[in-house]
């Protein structure tokens, strides 16, 4: 069997949400390692890649959490070893960090939904040139990442220089959170301190960087399908067999036709059928493939490839 993908999470709260439903829907194997548990990390050669997700703590605290070292050399023998690699806010940091980069605090936090533009390298970019404008993605973070020498600077905004970068075609490094979804930002912003933590920022920069927790869910129910998008793209790291579709599927407009629910039955990464129901928020082309995005009664969203769809049926119950 194929080794799994490995997840790093760095706090209780920051889960991999929608890049994990986008990898076990299309059967690859992959595990979650929570870093503050206090285990021992796996080794590189028990996994197939990785991807370092977000934390409240800097990628320069190692002093207080006794994790941050191993797993700074665990990426570093990922990347030697070539497998994908991948690091979100807290594992964009890192991973410049661990790759010759320096992480410094950025003259202001972005708490929220914003912008980011796409450099001329970006418009190049295999998984950022699919985007047909700038997107809109989910921010908080106080750090921000300078990348080694030699990484390319896919995208920046207006209050964060460098936003993502790539050092090599397996390796990508993120300021802001692609994995986000309706459904995890409503956790982060139920997480006890949150509303604390909002105001004091708002009180010490100003509303252009720091949102009201209102707008945080309001927006997330359109900017979502740019991280949804990006997140498909960067699931072509993991996983590159691109098939026709086997089985028939509505059409496009049939798909998202407003009231319709579906029953759609995919393959784990360990061969187990399982069946998600909900409606179909968008479907568009990724990286030569295509994805539907399924939104299910819980309000999780799935990234599904057609290629990877077993059986699909109207839901009338």
């Amino acid at each position: 069997m194929r080794k799994p993908v490995l997840f790093i999470q760095h706090a209780p709260h920051e889960h991999p949400a929608v890049f994990k439903r986008a990898l076990d829907s299309m059967g690859v194997p992959n595990q979650i390692f929570r870093a503050f548990e206090g285990r021992p990390l796996p080794q590189a050669n028990e996994i197939s890649g990785m991807i370092s997700l977000g934390g409240p703590m800097s990628a320069n605290d190692e002093v207080d959490h006794d994790w941050l070292m191993p797993e700074l050399l665990l990426m570093k023998r990922v990347f030697d070893q070539k497998l994908p690699l991948v690091g979100i806010c807290l594992g964009g940091q890192m991973l410049a960090r661990t790759l010759g980069g320096k992480v410094v605090q950025n003259p202001h936090p972005e708490i929220g939904w914003f912008r980011v533009h796409r450099t001329e390298l970006g418009h190049k970019d295999p998984i950022f040139s699919e985007f047909p404008a700038d997107p809109n993605f989910y921010q908080w973070h106080y750090d921000t990442f300078f990348p080694p020498n030699g990484a390319e600077i896919l995208a920046e905004s207006t209050l964060c220089a460098r936003q993502a970068y790539r050092v090599n075609e397996r390796t990508y490094g993120f300021q802001f959170h692609p994995e986000v979804d309706y459904q995890l930002i409503d956790e982060w912003l139920s997480t006890e301190g949150t509303d604390d933590e909002i105001l004091q920022a708002k009180m010490a920069h100003h509303e252009e960087c720091v949102q009201e927790p209102k707008l945080h869910l309001s927006l997330s129910k359109t900017h979502q399908l740019d991280s949804l998008r990006l997140i498909s793209g960067l699931t072509h790291l993991f996983i590159e067999n691109i098939k026709n579709t086997s089985i028939p599927l509505p059409s496009r407009d049939e798909m998202l036709a407003p009231g319709k629910k579906w029953s759609i039955t995919l393959r784990d990464g360990f061969g187990n059928e399982f069946p998600i129901l909900g409606n179909a928020l968008a479907e568009f082309a990724v990286g030569g493939a295509r994805f539907v995005f399924i939104q299910d009664a819980s309000n999780l969203t799935w990234p599904v490839r057609e290629d990877k769809i077993v059986k699909w049926a109207e839901f009338k119950g």
